[in-house]
């Protein structure tokens, strides 16, 4: 599979910051933020967006940056041309400790929803020829947490449409240049892609009467089948560059990649996002055990129809080192 998530250099330069420098369960020394967990009462599950035991829970708004935190050349990612991207300048968290398990939510603004990753767009009826737009993303939100001496970060990466579709967060570690995602076989999304540039894999069964952005597994078509209704299609319709699997049970699986709980809403008067994530605090074997400190330095990103965590960019951004208190 190509690329699916980042530019490895760029991570290598973005989350170095070095080995065994900090006491983490030391007291707050500097000037650092620190969010600290409730501990009164634990949110529903199956998670939801608004549940009320948020009311009475403090926000600390954690201030973001575009710019790379660390002296590193920019990397930059192309543009989608239909709005002006840029991420938000700050996000509010809020977190709780309950029962075993790690709740987190995050608000932040956004001008609109983006969930158009990798979209084809039809430009030639005849040949039944497409554009492929990679440089179209979507909406993103990554958490990560200082490890061990050794420098590994524990990544939650939560994604509009490739993630978020079933209610999930991808976990994994990110160790120098490296990041490795935990144990699990199955994806939430697939790439509809093959080396063809110029067609998709795979088409929606309603063909050309197709709208919107999401094309589940169960209801693609191939080529072979579309082609001989091409004459239906109008130039400029599109097709997704991803699809969702929804072969499998998200419900009760229990795979460490995909063992991040999560809920979602976008409210489109107010232009803001609100996203929960939750995960057992102990994690399995390839996380991060977070049961065991009182506090964990964190750092957390939010990308605007984005697809990597390239620096300089103006559709990513992150903030620097903070404080999440554990009691």
């Amino acid at each position: 599979m190509k690329k699916f998530l980042v530019t490895v250099i760029a991570l290598s330069a973005l989350f170095w910051m070095g080995c065994g420098g900090d006491d983490d369960s030391g007291g707050n020394n500097d000037n650092t933020v620190t969010v600290t967990a409730d501990t009164m009462t634990a949110p529903a599950i199956p998670l939801v967006y608004d549940d009320p035991v948020w009311d009475n829970v403090a926000a600390t708004s954690i201030t973001l940056s575009t710019a790379a935190p660390l002296p590193a050349p920019p990397v930059k990612s192309p543009f989608g041309p239909d709005k002006s991207l840029a991420a938000p300048s700050s996000v509010d968290v809020q977190a709780i400790k309950k029962d075993g398990r790690l709740y987190l939510r995050f608000q932040w603004t956004d001008s609109d929803m983006s969930m158009k990753r990798e979209q084809w767009v039809l430009f030639d009826i005849d040949n039944f020829n497409f554009t492929h737009r990679t440089d179209l993303g979507e909406d993103q939100v990554v958490i990560m947490f200082e490890g061990d001496a050794d420098c590994g970060w524990d990544l939650w990466n939560w994604r509009l449409l490739t993630t978020g579709y079933q209610n999930r967060a991808e976990d994994g570690t990110i160790l120098n240049s490296d990041i490795t995602w935990d144990n699990g076989p199955n994806r939430v999304a697939s790439e509809n892609s093959t080396n063809d540039p110029l067609r998709p894999l795979w088409f929606p069964s309603s063909e050309w009467e197709f709208i919107g952005d999401i094309m589940l597994k169960s209801e693609r078509v191939s080529f072979n089948t579309v082609y001989p209704n091409r004459n239906n299609w109008t130039v400029g319709q599109t097709v997704p560059g991803w699809y969702i699997n929804d072969d499998v049970d998200w419900s009760t699986n229990t795979e460490s990649r995909w063992e991040i709980t999560t809920a979602h809403h976008y409210d489109e008067a107010t232009n803001q996002y609100t996203l929960v994530m939750s995960r057992t605090l102990a994690g399995q074997d390839d996380d991060l055990d977070l049961s065991v400190p009182d506090r964990v330095k964190a750092k957390v990103g939010v990308l605007d129809d984005h697809t990597d965590f390239d620096p300089g960019s103006s559709e990513r951004a992150f903030s620097a080192d903070f404080w999440l208190d554990l009691p």
